[in-house]
Formats: structure tokens, sequence, C-alpha cells
């Protein structure tokens, strides 16, 4: 049933008039609404009553109190006031709308006297100023209250514990050994520098003045490894210099840019609704159910397009090294399970106590109360995380610690049962196909299944009411599989002659454009009917749960091969932009860390947002800009470091490097004959030798011998 915001607070007028004399009755000293609540502090009424007289300072107090659901007032102007006088309160609950099967969360900021300092207190306070109509309040059933209180505007940060300053500690210790790893790189290209410039002047002149190559690279020792894998220097040129040795897969860059600008756009809104906006009503009455607005929601399906290229990439990667004698060894299987686990876990683990144990300390306000609650979970539940586990214990979604989380534990759990698929692939195709065929039949047998015993509803559709959809549904492995069973049948195809020469036919081209374009834009925007008046029923919210997770990706393969092919037109062309290389490298640090940029700003508000397509549109491309820049950072320093770090211990294999390495020599030769022509201009032409130096190192510089 869709209500609007208008008939909401009428009901809520109507109700409180009609229930004006039970408030009073329930408000009174000697009758409680329950014999077993506490009754509320004698001292706070009589203060309240005074209050409501208006003496001195009631008028501050009056202005720095909400008046209406989701009004927080004024805090900084509430505790300038006298401690003796007032001090600022939270109070939220939910409300059960009677007769309407609705839970309206309620929350409200008050400037009321110190005596009032209890929950019990301000809802008798609360009640007292709704018999004046001076506060707004739904009636109803209550559910849940809480309540907290402010004396002074320091309280609003969170005090050091000893997990807060551990971590601190060990983000000093990346900060050290970035600083140290940075000077030793530094340092080394000084003296490669000065090394390489006597050698090539030593070639002009004659003489040798240094051995003909000198490789402080290779002598480094483990110790001078690890510092230097920390270091700025090597690890920036790495992010600007590194080129894709497969070209045509250069769309899948801007294929995972975009997904993750999605994701962050789906979240903007999301996390915004926790705390909360003052204009939630109209966003969930009226804003949901424009057509335009479906594109955010749809977000969600930009996860699913990262489990794709997952299942394409683990598949395509492993598929090429299956024939050779290495994989019929235990220690192959070992490194590729520890490689995934060496890849994901050091920043999701640094990032985790980042998010349980530092960012407690990042924000402040009167709703940051809510975030540090919400860190709960972590106590119980925080090594779910460590293990890969979190999708699967606790059940719920909103039990999770690091909750987005969800995403790598499924991921890696794919990765495990990747080999099985692709063994069966590689003994016999057909095999191989028919693993893919009982993951998807998984997937859509489990969805619909789940969907219409629990009676779940969609992933679009909104609620005031908590549904199962959380729990039994969107973090499971067995729901979720669908799309990265599609990866993996996407690489299977790359192996077959026949799928390059159907793509080379124009026809057949245009065909599969139309089922990209029609596939996805139809899972998109097809709930937009369910919006409309009449809600979807049991089947439709089955059918839509089991197919459009993985028929959206469907949808997106038949592009994604095209541009394999040298296709796809200018909408290949955009994915290829160069700006693309380098943000696909951050994609992974963005996901990570852009809930904690996000909540950061929203639990420090001192006020509801307010939702409109500008404020969100300004929003958003905050959250965008600082969750990129802080990815930046982290990449730099915490995840390109471990990187690094796996080299060191896992050496690449120098037969895979040999194409790439011919072409850097070609490359190094074509400058030492530009730095031979500059160093002979140096000697004829001494005026310029300011330019000419400046020339030489940074010819010598870029040299890799």
């Amino acid at each position: 049933m869709n209500i609007s915001f208008q008939t909401i607070v009428i009901l809520f007028v109507v109700v409180a008039q009609l229930s004006l004399t039970s408030s009073v009755q329930i408000n009174n000293n000697d009758q409680l609404s329950s014999s077993s609540e506490p009754a509320a502090s004698p001292q706070c009424l009589q203060d309240v009553q005074t209050m409501m007289s208006y003496p001195i300072n009631a008028l501050e107090m009056w202005t720095s109190t909400g008046r209406s659901p989701n009004d927080l007032g004024n805090m900084d102007d509430c505790l300038q006031l006298p401690s003796n006088v007032s001090h600022y309160c939270i109070y939220q609950t939910d409300y059960d709308v009677p007769f309407l099967n609705v839970s309206y969360p309620y929350m409200i900021g008050l400037c009321i006297p110190p005596s009032c300092n209890t929950t019990t207190d301000i809802e008798a306070a609360l009640g007292e100023f709704i018999l004046t109509m001076s506060i707004i309040a739904p009636v109803g059933d209550k559910g849940t209250s809480q309540s907290y209180c402010y004396s002074h505007i320091g309280q609003t940060y969170k005090s050091w514990t000893t997990g807060s300053g551990v971590m601190l500690g060990v983000c000093i210790c990346f900060a050290m050994m970035v600083v140290i790893g940075t000077s030793m790189e530094y340092i080394r290209i000084q003296m490669s520098s000065a090394a390489k410039k006597d050698e090539f002047e030593g070639l002009l002149d004659g003489s040798r003045r240094s051995p003909l190559k000198v490789d402080y690279e290779s002598s480094n020792s483990i110790i001078a490894s690890i510092f230097l894998s920390f270091s700025l220097i090597h690890n920036y040129r790495s992010f600007i210099g590194s080129q894709s040795t497969k070209r045509h897969f250069d769309a899948l860059d801007g294929i995972r840019t975009v997904s993750t600008m999605w994701v962050v756009l789906g979240h903007s809104l999301l996390f915004s609704l926790s705390p909360g906006l003052d204009n939630i009503q109209y966003v969930f009455g009226t804003v949901r159910t424009f057509f335009s607005f479906q594109a955010l929601p749809a977000g969600e399906f930009a996860v699913d397009v990262f489990f794709m290229l997952s299942g394409f990439l683990v598949a395509h990667t492993l598929l090429s090294q299956l024939d050779s004698k290495k994989a019929k060894s235990l220690l192959f299987w070992a490194k590729y399970a520890l490689h995934r686990y060496i890849r994901l876990s050091p920043l999701m683990y640094f990032l985790l106590f980042v998010y349980w144990k530092l960012m407690p300390m990042f924000g402040s306000g009167p709703m940051w109360y809510q975030f540090a609650q919400s860190l709960d979970v972590c106590d119980q539940y925080w090594w779910t995380n460590l293990l890969y586990i979190n999708n699967l214990h606790p059940s719920t979604l909103t039990q999770e610690c690091f909750a987005w989380g969800w995403y790598l534990a499924n991921d890696m759990q794919f990765y495990l049962i990747a080999p099985f698929v692709l063994l069966s692939f590689r003994y016999k195709k057909i095999f191989g196909y028919t693993w893919v065929v009982i993951l998807l039949a998984i997937c859509f047998t489990t969805n619909i299944w789940l969907t219409i015993k629990f009676n779940i509803a969609t992933f679009f559709d909104f609620s005031f009411t908590s549904t199962s959809f959380a729990t039994d549904i969107y973090q499971k492995p067995w729901t979720r599989v669908g799309p990265y069973a599609v990866g993996l049948c996407v690489a299977f195809l790359y192996t077959h002659e026949t799928t390059k020469k159907l793509y080379d036919k124009p026809v057949f081209r245009m065909f599969a454009y139309a089922m990209a374009l029609g596939i996805t834009m139809f899972f998109s925007y097809i709930p937009y009917s369910g919006l409309q008046g009449t809600s979807w029923n049991k089947i439709e919210n089955g059918l839509f749960n089991a197919f459009a997770h993985t028929m959206f990706t469907v949808g997106l393969s038949f592009f994604m091969m095209a541009t394999f092919y040298g296709h796809g037109g200018f909408l290949a062309d955009f994915f290829k932009i160069k700006i693309f290389h380098y943000l696909s490298k951050l994609t992974f640090s963005t996901y990570m860390i852009h809930p904690i940029v996000i909540w950061t700003y929203q639990y420090s508000r001192t006020t509801f947002d307010h939702y409109s397509p500008l404020q969100f549109a300004w929003l958003y491309t905050a959250n965008i800009v600082m969750s990129f820049a802080a990815a930046f950072l982290v990449h730099l320093t915490v995840e390109k470091p471990f990187v690094n770090l796996e080299r060191i211990i896992f050496p690449p294999n120098k037969n895979n490097n040999e194409s790439q390495k011919h072409h850097t020599e070609q490359s190094n030769v074509e400058k030492i004959i530009l730095l031979i022509g500059i160093l002979t201009l140096d000697k004829y032409f001494p005026t310029t030798n300011n330019y000419i130096n400046q020339s030489i190192n940074l010819s010598i510089y870029q040299i890799k011998i």
C-alpha cells in the first residue's frame, strides 16, 4: 500500500487529538502505562512545567528544540546555555501507525532541563510537549526507545580506547615504512643516475669511468626489498606507468570503474537514510516512483558486474596455465589460493580495524553515538571477516561487522570452487558447461524458493518495515553465484574460434548490441511497473529475484565480448578512455573505503539531510571524489606494498615476462641513443648546459637496465 506523507501527518494529528485524554493519564506521576516501567523523575516533570511557563532562558531552550519528526533542533545553541539550565538530548523510537501496516521511524532533538536524564524522563517531557502541540509526534504502539544526552560539546567526541591506540600505532608503522622506503628509493635513484651519467660521459670521451652495467635493484637485500615495497616513488610510478599486456581487455577498465561509481551512487542515497532524511516520506512515497529514480536502486547490479568480471578473469588466467606441468602439483594450487588471500586480505583487514577502532574518533555530532552503537556487532563477529565467512555467519546482514565485506566473502568462496569447474572444462568442455548450468540452476531455484516461502520483496522495494531480503537472499553465495558462473562461461566462449567469427559478422554484432541494451535496461527499469499502484505478487517477486542479477550480467557480456574483438563502437571507445586505466586500479580500494567516507559525513551532521536532485548531485560528487582520493592514499600505502611483497615471496615467472622485457630493452636502446645525442650537444654547445643537465637527469631516470 502506498501512503503519502500528507496522509500520515494528518493521521498523526487526528490520532493525537483523539488520544489527548489518554496521553494525559499516561504522563501523570501516579498512572503509568506499565507497572514494570520506572517512573519519571518528579524533579524532571516539575522543571518541564517551569520551562513551559517561559522563565529566563526558556525561549532559547524552545528555539533549540526540534518541533517535528526528524527535527534535531540546535545542539550548539542549547549547549551554550548554563549546564544547570539545560542539556541536549536525542530521542529516537519507532511507531506503528494505527490501522496501517507502517512502522514510522521517529527522532527528535530536545533542549530540556538536566534533571530529565533518562529515557523515561525524556518520554514524559515529550508527552507534556505533545499535549500543548508544541511538538508534533506520532501516537501509536511504540517500539524500542532510546535517548542520548550531552551536557557539553566535547561529549560528542569519543574517548580513545586500547584498540584505538593499537590501531593508531599500526598506522604510524605503515607511515614509517613508507617514509623509509621512499627515502631509500630516492637515494637509490640518485646514485643510479650519477653512475649512469658518468658511464655515458665516459663513452663519449673514450674512457670507462664506471662499470657498463650498474644494477641496484638486483643487489637489494630482502630487508631492503621489503622497505622499498612501501616506496611512494615506486608505487606511484607503477600506478601511472604500467600498461595492460592485453589491449583487447582495455574496455574492462572502464566497465569496472563505472560499476564502482554506480555502487557509490546507490550507497550515497542508501547510507543517507541512516541516520535519516528530513523528507524521508517524500523519498519513499513519491521520489521512488519516478522512472528516472530506478537507476539508483539498480546500482545493486554493479556488484553482479564485479562477480562476472571476477569469474571471467579468474577463468581466463587459469585456463592458460592448466596445460603446464606445474598445474599438476599441489604447490601450484596452494599458491593459487594464497595469491587471492594475499591480494584481498591486507587492505580488507586494515580497513576493517580502521572502521572498528579508529573511525569512532573521526567524527562528532548529536547523531555520532548511533554510529558508535552500530560497531557493537564487531565485538562479537569481527573474526568472521578474517575467515571470509561473514556472509554465512551471522545469518543477517544487519548483524555483520564491516557489512559491505560480504562481497569479498562471496568472491573468495567462488574463487575456491572455480578450479573444479575449470578443470572439468579442460578435461572435456561439455563438463565445464554442465557445471555452469548446475551453478545457474542452484542460483535460480534457491532465489525463487526463498522468495515465495518467506514472501521476500525485491531490493527495489523500499519499505519502513524490515524484510528478510538482506537475511535470506542478499549476501548468500547460493543466491549470488549466478553472475560468477556467467563470467566463467564467457571465458569458455572466448576460447572458441567460432565466437570471434560470429562477432566479425555485422548482423550478429547488431543482435548482440540489441540484446545487451534490451536485457540490461529491462531488468533495471521493469520494477517501475510495480510502483504504479499494484505491487508485485510472490511469483513476480520470485522471478525477478531469481533472474535479475544473473541476466543483467548476461546482457552486459554480449557487449563485453564484442570489445574483446575490437568492436563495440563509441561505447567501447568510451570505456577505453585513458583515465579509466588509472581509476580501475583504485576500484577495489574505493569499494572498501567509500562507506567509511560516506558515514563519517552522514553521522557527523547536526541536522538531517534533505533530498532534492540538486543536493543529491552535490552529495554524490563529493562522495565519489573523496572516496577515490582516500582510495588513492590507501592504494599507495597499503594495497600496492603488499602486492610488491607477494612478488618478493613468489617472484614472477621470467618466461612470462620475456615479451615485456624485450619491449623495455628496445625502448631503452632508443633512450640511450637520444641520451648520447644530448651529451654530444652538451659538449659542443655548453651554453645550453642547464637545459642539457635537466634532460640528462630525466633520460637517465627513465632508462631501465
